[in-house]
């Protein structure tokens, strides 16, 4: 009699436990709206879940969900899918329309944030065409592009932050300060080139070694200078060819300005008998070069003995031009030919290499003694008249392509044009 009232009670007991675990279960389900719907049953721990559920995915959320509950021994899953159109779809229809809500109620503070943007852009493109500072400080072209990009970048940055904060974007905010650092990093390395090439023109531009139409001598090339940009320097050769050099091999590489200075001075080498009056020919030499139009009195031109050879002394010729008066060229080419010409009427030997032999008769009426020969100083006026009157004007044959191609080209020239 005893043994059956204490398992009566234990039986009560589990019963009273599976109610109260029904009734948590139950309750659980109906505060949850995807779960809303579900039905369940509990006898001894083993809890049983029926009616539909909107997919599968919901149908396995939901026993997992039980099956984690305290005092739940097994689940028993027996729920159905839903088939109907309307019910599987009401789901996203609400979460479409708490989303409208929450952008009908969210468009003010879009609003405002959207108008302080604006005004830190408008704020960044006024701030960066104010031209006062760079003409008070004189601040070179390039540089000026650099700095203006840069304030302009860093209001607009600014104003993004603010705005984001103002949308409560501050979660965003921080991964954005927090990325910058490896962001900048990745972007270095990825635009390396272009990043090293824009410092280097920026260097260059403060220290202004060109300017435009300066005639420049660079890695292995020769040209005049059309522009400098961000990136790259554009020469003209001589032959007509545009040559872009990147600014960092720009700012790496030796560089000769021969326009920087006007005067500029040409040389030669010229080889005469070991036999000749050396005084006399240097004299001869430089009264010679002195006549040459275009070429400078002051420094005045001069012959120095460079070497004595096997069969020949070798003398070498300097002067002096104007570069903004004369062609270099012109005046080279035209001092080497007068002065082969001077040395001709002067009887001065220029012989040729011992391995090239060369036999001529000369009758005795045609061979002068030393004393014969023109003193040194003695020019022939017809020669000195022509060395006075030869072209040596600067030459003008690129000013043309260089003119057509800034009228062409839409690139921008960071390089102020050249002085005279």
């Amino acid at each position: 009699m005893v043994l059956l009232l204490i398992a009566i009670d234990f039986t009560v007991l589990a019963q009273s436990e599976d109610q109260i675990l029904q009734t948590r279960i139950q309750t659980l389900l109906d505060s949850i709206p995807e779960f809303q719907g579900m039905e369940v049953m509990v006898t001894q721990g083993v809890v049983t879940l029926s009616g539909q559920a909107l997919n599968a995915a919901i149908r396995d959320e939901a026993e997992n969900l039980l099956a984690s509950l305290e005092g739940v021994v097994y689940v028993v899953n027996s729920l159905e899918l839903e088939t109907s159109v309307e019910k599987t779809l009401s789901p996203a229809v609400r979460k479409l329309r708490n989303y409208s809500d929450n952008v009908v109620a969210f468009l003010p503070l879009l609003g405002i944030a959207l108008l302080i943007l604006l005004l830190f852009w408008f704020l960044a493109r006024l701030l960066s065409q104010w031209q006062l500072p760079y003409r008070y400080f004189r601040v070179n072209p390039l540089l000026q592009t650099f700095i203006r990009q840069l304030v302009r970048l860093g209001i607009f940055v600014i104003g993004l932050l603010i705005a984001l904060d103002i949308l409560g974007a501050t979660p965003f905010v921080t991964a954005i300060l927090g990325t910058a650092g490896v962001v900048g990093l990745a972007v270095g390395f990825a635009f390396k080139d272009i990043v090293e090439n824009y410092l280097a023109g920026i260097l260059m531009s403060l220290r202004q070694p060109f300017a435009g139409d300066d005639f420049l001598e660079l890695a292995g090339f020769q040209g005049r200078v059309i522009r400098l940009t961000a990136r790259e320097l554009v020469l003209l050769t001589l032959e007509g060819n545009q040559v872009r050099i990147p600014n960092a091999t720009v700012f790496n590489s030796a560089l000769t300005n021969y326009t920087r200075n006007p005067r500029r001075r040409f040389s030669f080498v010229v080889g005469v008998d070991v036999d000749e009056d050396l005084k006399n020919v240097q004299a001869l030499g430089k009264s010679t070069l002195s006549a040459i139009k275009g070429v400078l009195n002051d420094p005045e031109p001069s012959l120095l003995i460079k070497e004595l050879g096997d069969f020949n002394v070798l003398i070498e010729c300097f002067g002096w031009i104007d570069q903004r008066e004369a062609d270099f060229a012109k005046v080279k080419s035209q001092a080497i030919r007068l002065v082969k010409e001077a040395f001709d009427q002067a009887g001065i030997l220029m012989p040729e290499p011992i391995t090239n032999i060369r036999l001529k008769q000369i009758s005795p009426s045609e061979r002068l003694t030393q004393e014969d020969k023109p003193t040194a100083k003695q020019l022939d006026p017809s020669l000195k008249a022509e060395a006075e009157t030869v072209d040596v004007s600067p030459g003008h044959e690129l000013e043309h392509q260089i003119k057509e191609e800034h009228e062409q080209s839409d690139e921008e020239n960071l390089l102020k044009p050249q002085t005279t």
